[in-house]
């Protein structure tokens, strides 16, 4: 193999155009799931808002703040 040959593989590598990538779509079923998870995170952060009101308002939690 000479150099013309080598020459003409590398131009043949290069005149080839790879397939576009074609970003995944996620499934239903794992949006909804990320949007309970998101939902549940919510509740959490807004309960312990409530808790963290009543020990500040109440001075200690104790069984009759709540």
């Amino acid at each position: 193999m000479d150099a013309r040959d080598r020459l003409i593989e590398i131009i043949r590598k290069a005149t080839i155009v790879p397939k576009k990538r074609k970003p995944n779509q996620p499934t239903y079923s794992s949006k909804l799931k990320r949007m309970d998870k998101k939902t549940q995170r919510g509740h959490t952060k807004k309960a312990a808002g409530v808790f963290l009101y009543l020990i500040i308002k109440f001075g200690r939690y104790t069984q009759q703040t709540l």
